[in-house]
């Protein structure tokens, strides 16, 4: 007999468990693809409300998909004030999602519902009509993007040099004419994480050797240990109180956190260790510019801030309970809720100053609708 017939040739019989076992996992990675491409192209139509997960597709009833909605320019805000499922939030106007023209109730408890919104909807005259038909009464403009960018002009010098003015010249008496009415307006001024100011003003910049530090996205940061820079920030937010919008949102108003740290040219703050010192002096300069006026002064942090995790930052949980009228902070999913650990920090009030950051609530259907509830102004 030859060796070939003594040998194991390929057994054509039933399938074995093991084929059967390799079918099962292949269709397995199939639904798991599946799944994830569904999860990764459909998140935009996911909002997250008190009543659970919700999905608005573009053609689900209720949601405008015409031009006032691709006019919306949301940024990166969708908040709201005070701990899930508190009786105060119940009463958030913009929980729902329906567009209603009526105005909230103006008890202490009562919630006013934002919408952000881009500048131009000021100055066309359409940020009212929108405000209304979202069925929202305060707004949310972004004032200062990380860029440096500002949304009107600065009578500072640094502003002029580095070229971030708004390029509308009647903007300013528009902002100043919307914050004369009843609307509830909201500035957000990103403060020392600038793109251009410390590529034209050298002096005001976190340094490197050799040229300017750049942080994680790449972006420059004017540095808090600058005079000129403290005074420039300082200088924006008085103008903003003068122009009369309620609230001023200060975001990355801190030590720099993340990013190659170890590449900062180590002076003052840095070599001393008075991180903390520098920033409060800053908010009461901040405080005492925009006292005139009645503006509130809140900011943005992380968890991080609240735990210790983000360390020689300049913002403690001392300053927060004793300088800001409101924390802005972002939802992360975690234990414990945000609220819960705000409390624990020492923090009081948490049910009128926290204001919870939603990223899932960035975009609805149409593109464009932020959402924000802040107690009752007054």
């Amino acid at each position: 007999m030859s060796r070939y017939r003594n040998s194991y040739g390929g057994y054509r019989g039933r399938n074995t468990l093991h084929d059967v076992l390799k079918v099962i996992a292949i269709l397995l990675a199939i639904c798991v693809v599946l799944v994830v491409a569904g999860l990764f192209f459909g998140q935009r139509y996911l909002v997250f409300t008190d009543g659970g997960v919700r999905v608005n597709w573009p053609w689900s009833p209720g949601e405008s998909s015409g031009s006032a909605g691709s006019s919306l320019d949301p940024g990166d805000i969708s908040v709201e004030i005070g701990p899930p499922g508190s009786a105060s939030a119940s009463q958030d106007p913009s929980a729902s999602g329906s567009a209603s023209s009526e105005q909230p109730a103006a008890p202490e408890s009562a919630r006013v519902a934002a919408l952000q919104l881009p500048i131009s909807s000021v100055a066309d005259g359409t940020a009212g009509q929108l405000l209304s038909s979202y069925g929202a009464n305060a707004l949310i403009l972004e004032m200062k993007d990380q860029e440096g960018k500002l949304g009107w002009v600065s009578g500072q010098e640094a502003a002029s040099r580095a070229r971030v003015n708004a390029d509308n010249a009647s903007i300013n008496d528009t902002l100043r004419t919307w914050c004369q009415g009843d609307t509830y307006t909201i500035a957000r001024l990103c403060c020392f994480r600038d793109n251009s100011v410390p590529y034209y003003i050298n002096t005001m910049a976190t340094r490197v050797k050799g040229g300017n530090w750049r942080d994680e996205l790449k972006l420059r940061w004017m540095s808090p240990d600058s005079e000129a820079a403290r005074t420039y920030i300082v200088g924006l937010c008085s103008e903003l109180a003068e122009m009369g919008f309620d609230e001023i949102v200060l975001e990355n108003c801190n030590f720099p956190y993340a990013g190659n740290l170890n590449r900062i040219t180590k002076s003052d703050s840095y070599k001393n260790g008075t991180y903390n010192q520098t920033v409060e002096a800053l908010i009461d300069q901040i405080k005492a510019a925009i006292a005139p006026y009645g503006t509130k002064i809140a900011i943005r942090v992380t968890r991080g801030f609240i735990t210790g995790e983000v360390v020689n930052s300049g913002i403690t949980n001392g300053l927060l309970e004793s300088r800001m009228d409101r924390i802005w902070i972002e939802r992360d999913g975690l234990t414990p809720e945000i609220a819960e650990q705000v409390a624990t920090a020492g923090i009081t009030d948490v049910s009128t100053r926290l204001v919870e950051i939603v990223p899932a609530l960035e975009t609805d259907a149409t593109g464009g609708q932020a959402s924000l509830s802040v107690p009752e102004a007054g």
